[in-house]
């Protein structure tokens, strides 16, 4: 047992004293004297704590495990979040001071004053003998019980410990510059004060702590009084970008309801994508978990939401599959060119991949990168693509040489600076068909695509990732035709043609879930045209390597769904269209390549293939192996 006997006249002690020491047993500790003394230890004794005079102050871990009597004055000093389970008694005088929070859990029959002056006290027991004021700068919190409160100007009045109920045994009163803070959960409780006697509003502020999970056109009951309630707060304080908040009054409560304004979502979206989806989910209405969410924030929120949810991947898929269909009409295109060209007699072999008279099956590996930088409506992107295709020929006697090919490949695709990426698994079918008639060509194809797509994309709403994972199939079919007058010039053939080629995109509908958020895509299309203009240039066979040399320059122009747009359609909403990085309306064609007859039977390709704008880049390498028969 220590008794501390300590007044102001006293030596030994000054006024004003600490206790450094732990102090540890089962004894008690009894405060006597006007002075006042701190516990800075951290102390274990059990035998409980006797204020008799003066001032006790100390952390909650400095007063043992014992309950405590305080009939003079006792200040908790809590500089960091604690809490205090002992039991209080007494009539004395109990101050909360210091900026952290202090939980008192016990079930207290102290009926002494308590004012709370710095920092946040939480009334998680029961202190209902004691009248309670929270004086400037600091914090009433907790779920528990009080005699009568008082939140003086400058006071907060917070009740919970995230959101709940504190309850006043008396009366409650809330002053004039007071402000009763609230929020709410997604269980759609809100913060509340009930009293068993009356409470006075004097004019005190309400402060609504932004949170997605206020229910917009909903409403909450806020105050409960018993026995009366009196006078109205002043202003309401929130951030709500989508929500006017109003109070209404009856003789006994107080009850806050939120109900829309008129500022559109799209008013607070920047971009175009952004502003289809706000649109989009203002259109989808009250009844969706998103909207709800997204009409109970704060601007900031709405508008990272909204750049979030307008996120085109899928729209830059349709771009990147769309661009990716000239490697399969590049193939059959090829490979008609050179079914046409031979070379001399004098050199001892027949063209590089064969004559006229002879039928063919070739392979080539294909190899593509793509960069496309966006526009101010869509993120830029990347992709790469690889493959492999098998074909063959043969010579009919009405002079056409026609044949087929299969083939499968890979596509990946990344957006840069968004969130979203998507990877096709990519099987080919082709016919193609070429005629010459002495100076002239045709040639004509048809190949259809059916892709496989995985996409992900981590969506931020509101503060929140939402991961969305789809697959769906794609199918792609194209048809084309060339027609080209070839001139030649000595040891050089000059060759300029006309290419016309239509591509037809369909995507499966398919759905994205996750937590509140439901996208719905249909089936839908995308048409593109390709006119290409240009001039192919063509060298005789090099010596005795059997090498032959060809460029070809030329302009390529699109036209139709140039840029690529995916409906979706959030729950219970219309379709609002996303665009994605756009195709390049217009684009120079650059190509080059090397063949080499390793044989009479045998021959090897390889070539490169550029389309370049100032917008986007698109490459391509591919080595073929024919074979004739």
């Amino acid at each position: 047992n220590v008794s501390v006997n300590m007044d102001a006249s006293q030596g030994g002690f000054n006024a004003h004293d600490a206790w450094r020491n732990n102090i540890a047993g089962s004894g008690s500790l009894t405060k006597n004297g006007s002075g006042e003394l701190t516990l800075s230890g951290f102390n274990t004794y059990s035998g409980g704590t006797v204020i008799n005079g003066g001032t006790l102050r100390g952390h909650a871990q400095a007063f043992g495990s014992g309950d405590i009597t305080d009939n003079a004055t006792l200040v908790l000093d809590q500089s960091v979040d604690s809490s205090l389970a002992n039991n209080l008694h007494g009539s004395g005088s109990l101050v909360k001071t210091g900026g952290g929070s202090l939980s008192l859990t016990g079930n207290s029959d102290f009926s002494g004053t308590t004012r709370v002056n710095q920092g946040r006290l939480a009334l998680n027991g029961n202190l209902g003998n004691s009248a309670v004021t929270v004086n400037t700068g600091a914090i009433l919190g907790g779920t528990g019980s009080l005699a009568s409160l008082r939140v003086a100007e400058g006071g907060i009045l917070a009740p919970g410990n995230s959101v709940g109920q504190l309850n006043v045994n008396g009366n409650a009163t809330l002053d004039q510059g007071s402000i009763y803070q609230v929020e709410t959960d997604a269980s759609g409780r809100a913060d509340r004060l009930v009293a068993s006697g009356s409470i006075t509003v004097d004019g005190a502020t309400l402060a609504l702590v932004s949170s997605p999970s206020w229910q917009p056109l909903g409403s909450y009951q806020l105050l409960s009084a018993g026995n009366g309630l009196s006078g109205r707060f002043g202003p309401i304080q929130s951030d709500f970008a989508f929500l006017t908040p109003t109070l209404s009054y009856g003789a006994n409560q107080a009850t806050l309801s939120l109900a829309r304004n008129g500022v559109a979502f799209a008013e607070l979206a920047e971009g175009r994508n952004a502003r289809a989806a706000a649109t989009g989910l203002d259109n989808a209405g009250a009844g969706n978990a998103v909207w709800n969410q997204v009409a109970a924030t704060n601007a900031a929120g709405a508008r990272s939401t909204f750049q979030g949810l307008g996120n085109e991947l899928h729209a830059s898929t349709k771009t990147v599959l769309v661009e990716n269909s000239r490697l399969v009409r590049n193939a059959m295109s090829d490979r008609l060119s050179d079914a046409q060209d031979e070379l001399p007699s004098s050199s001892g072999i027949q063209g590089l991949a064969g004559s006229h008279e002879r039928g063919l099956v070739w392979t080539q590996a294909l190899g593509a990168w793509g960069r496309n930088d966006g526009s101010h409506d869509a993120s830029s992107l990347d992709s790469h693509s690889r493959g492999l295709l098998i074909g063959s020929d043969v010579p009919l006697d009405s002079g056409w040489r026609v044949g087929g090919l299969v083939g499968f490949g890979h596509t990946d695709l990344d957006l840069r600076g968004e969130s979203g990426s998507a990877d096709s698994t990519d099987y080919h079918l082709g016919l193609y068909a070429g005629q010459q008639w002495d100076a002239f060509s045709l040639k004509l194809g048809l190949a259809h695509s059916w892709h496989s797509v995985e996409a992900r994309r981590n969506l931020a709403i509101l503060g929140n990732d939402q991961r969305l994972a789809p697959d769906y199939d794609a199918g792609t079919s194209q048809a084309f035709g060339e027609l080209a007058y070839r001139i030649e010039q000595g040891s050089l053939s000059l060759e300029p043609f006309a290419n016309l080629a239509q591509v037809h995109l369909q995507t499966d509908a398919f759905r994205e879930r996750s937590g509140a958020l439901e996208l719905d895509s249909r089936r839908q299309t995308t048409d593109a045209t390709f006119s290409t203009l240009g001039l192919r240039l063509a060298a005789k066979p090099l010596g005795g390597l059997k090498v032959v040399p060809s460029a070809t320059l030329g302009w390529r122009h699109a036209f139709g769904d140039t840029t690529p747009e995916h409906e979706s359609a959030f729950a219970g909403g219309p379709d609002f269209k996303l665009v994605g990085a756009p195709i390049a309306r217009d684009a120079a064609v650059v190509r080059g390549a090397l063949d080499l007859a390793l044989s009479e039977t045998l021959s090897l390709g390889l070539g490169y293939e550029g389309q370049l704008s100032s917008q986007a880049k698109d490459q391509d390498l591919n080595a073929r192996l024919s074979w004739r028969f």
